[in-house]
């Protein structure tokens, strides 16, 4: 009894990470995030999980990020329709489907052993951007 429910407790944590994805955009060939009070584009930010840290979870964070923001922004949920239209990119505006360094695939768990494996996977921060 007391080793299933520790079990079970291990799993629901392991389920339980959340990341914050923002909004940005390509401006005269650079990434930036736009801000929230942005009065010509859409900004903001959206927490994002439940997600599981050791599998390849860029499309479902991506997937989940939009749906979260047509449900909080109606502006974005008027505009923009199709996630498909939208990638998931790192800080420095390069695609999320591999680590930065092209040293592998892309884990939550793996990414944040490359910058920084003491942070929290909660300060972890990805963006949301249309694609070219």
């Amino acid at each position: 009894m007391v080793a299933s429910r520790c079990f079970a407790l291990y799993n629901f944590f392991l389920f339980c990470l959340q990341i914050t994805v923002a909004l940005g955009k390509f401006k005269k060939g650079a990434f930036m995030q736009i801000v929230k009070t942005s009065t010509s584009d859409i900004g903001g930010e959206v927490k994002v999980g439940p997600l599981q840290k050791h599998l390849n979870t860029a499309n479902i964070i991506r997937k989940l990020a939009f749906t979260k923001f047509q449900q909080t922004n109606q502006r974005f949920k008027r505009l923009h329709q199709d996630e498909e239209e939208f990638v998931l990119v790192y800080k420095d505006g390069s695609k999320v489907d591999q680590l930065p360094d092209q040293s592998g695939e892309f884990t939550l768990f793996s990414y944040r052993k490359f910058i920084d494996p003491k942070m929290k996977y909660e300060r972890i921060r990805l963006f949301l951007c249309e694609s070219c």
